[in-house]
């Protein structure tokens, strides 16, 4: 329950928490909480100086702009420890204008001036400047000497604005929108109340402000700002998820899955998180791969929709199962709470009907895992044997998948190939890479581990076969269930008409017993036998 997968990604997540619980306990979240200023003097003289130290707030950005050369993956993990331990102050904010002017000078044209953004991201990553990015409309610009913008008008709420030394702001040209740096000293910040009262919000209004060219963010693709936001409010809702999950998994000392009043409720929440997680981590790691297809936008999309939403949810789920302490001013659940509906208030509810007009139009993700250099000899062998299923004839791939073992790899030869669950993996990859698509066994796929381990050697040799190539029902077994003898016609109403005739070996008609139990399930009437539940099958 936790974006990091590999070790290197453990051993930061586990960093970040060491250090958050360190720098950034419950009673300091609270004096924040009470703070006048909401915990602006905090975040600026102790936490971001800290910040700063364990190189968090340049983890993401290149080496030569000050930053630790990480990516945006291992930016998400830090993002949900720091949230999961609801950490107080402007680091999302920061990091978020620090990737977009990061992107900015990367998509400058050849020969452009970018120093005074070089310069910008140097100082995030110090952590001696703290940004905060607008994502709504309100702003217009207008074009002015030497190709610099006036900026006018009013937008808001911009979450940690009031924090901020450097504003990244969208503003409207016509139809078409352009990202500007503003300092904060040019601007007039309306403090408004927040929802989440750890991280505070305020209203910013600009008054025909001169931007100059070099903070003219021309260059930025359409939505990478609004995508790069989705993606990290992401990560932060997978944070506040676990924190949900974690504390309403025990109370009193005895894990809550032993009150069965509350204990499925616990397990709808971790699989919410298990889907936040699942569906943030492939945001972040659309961002490594090259951009060109909707994939990416996609992806944010994808995880703004299904993680903040799980993080509300799992949040209210909380209080829920604390009862009435989870109410109180007292507990932290609230502000938990608070902090989901904020990120759900953030990301906006057009990200969902973006997302399916995406979907619509053939945007989508592949499934992958990234595998250990010990798949590479498998997957050699594999890919030569499915190569020459895939040359066979159509009509003859199904036998040969079966006769191979590749429908249930799983399971024990003849019936399979005693894969591992990393030969199990390949083969799936190859599959969908050969174009072969296994028979669906359906039901089957329960019956046929029983068979493998249970069934006679008559049983398997007579279904498995049959099974594992996908046929419906061979002509015996259908004739079985329906109660036919040999030589009748395979009518449709037979089965119908008889029921299901199997019999157990102590000679027990199971169709009777069927409609006898659904007898006692009948209001009983007058003149009519009443059922008589000595006739039962003892359990």
């Amino acid at each position: 329950m936790t974006l990091a997968l590999t070790e290197e990604h453990l051993a930061l997540a586990e960093s970040v928490r060491g250090w958050a619980g360190h720098a950034a306990p419950a009673p300091l979240v609270r004096s924040a909480v009470d703070a006048e200023d909401h915990g602006a003097a905090l975040y600026r003289d102790t936490l971001r100086p800290g910040l700063a130290a364990q190189g968090l707030l340049g983890l993401h950005l290149p080496e030569a702009l000050g930053g630790q050369g990480a990516g945006l993956p291992e930016l998400a993990v830090a993002a949900e420890e720091l949230a999961r331990a609801l950490v107080p102050g402007g680091f999302l904010p920061t990091v978020l204008a620090g990737a977009v002017l990061a992107d900015a000078i990367d998509a400058a044209a050849d020969g452009a001036d970018t120093s005074e953004l070089e310069s910008l991201v140097k100082e995030l990553a110090a952590g001696t400047l703290t940004a905060a990015v607008g994502l709504g409309p309100g702003l217009s610009a207008a074009p002015g000497a030497g190709g610099a913008l006036v900026i006018d008008g009013t937008c808001g709420p911009v979450t940690g604005a009031s924090l901020a030394d450097l504003l990244i702001l969208p503003a409207g040209q016509g139809e078409a929108q352009t990202w500007v740096a503003l300092d904060a000293s040019d601007v007039t910040l309306t403090p408004l109340d927040s929802m989440d009262l750890t991280r505070p919000v305020a209203r910013v209004s600009v008054s025909k402000v001169a931007v100059p060219a070099g903070r003219v963010l021309a260059a930025l693709p359409q939505g990478l700002v609004r995508g790069l936001a989705a993606t990290l409010l992401a990560a932060e809702a997978c944070g506040v998820a676990a924190w949900a999950v974690d504390t309403a998994a025990s109370q009193f000392g005895r894990p809550i899955g032993q009150f069965q009043a509350v204990k499925h409720r616990c397990a709808w929440m971790l699989t919410a998180s298990e889907q936040a997680a699942a569906v943030a981590w492939d945001a972040a790691q659309a961002w490594t791969e090259p951009a060109g297809d909707a994939g990416r936008d996609f992806a944010a999309g994808a995880a703004a929709t299904v993680a903040i939403d799980a993080a509300v949810t799992c949040a209210h789920e909380c209080i829920q199962v604390l009862g009435g302490i989870g109410y109180t001013w007292e507990h932290d659940a609230h502000l938990y709470y608070r902090r989901a509906l904020s990120l759900r208030a953030l990301a906006s509810a057009a990200w969902a009907s973006e997302v399916a007009r995406l979907a619509l139009g053939g945007a989508t993700r592949p499934l992958s895992v990234e595998l250990p250099d010990e798949a590479a000899p498998v997957r050699a062998g594999v890919k030569e044997e499915l190569a020459a299923i895939a040359a066979a004839p159509k009509a003859e791939q199904a036998r040969l998948l079966a006769a191979g073992g590749w429908v249930t790899p799983h399971l024990p030869a003849p019936w399979g190939r005693d894969a591992s669950p990393l030969e199990q993996l390949v083969i799936a990859e190859e599959l969908r890479g050969a174009g072969l698509r296994p028979p669906g066994l359906g039901i089957g796929a329960w019956v046929v581990p029983a068979l493998v381990r249970y069934g006679t050697t008559e049983q398997q040799q007579r279904f498995l076969g049959h099974l594992v190539r996908g046929d419906r029902l061979v002509p015996a077994v259908q004739r079985a269930r329906c109660g036919l003898r040999p030589g009748q016609p395979d009518h449709p109403g037979g089965a119908r008409r008889r029921g299901l005739a199997a019999v157990r070996p102590e000679g027990v008609d199971v169709a009777g017993q069927a409609r006898r139990l659904g007898d006692l399930h009948r209001p009983h009437r007058p003149g009519r036998p009443a059922p008589r539940r000595d006739q039962l099958l003892p359990r």
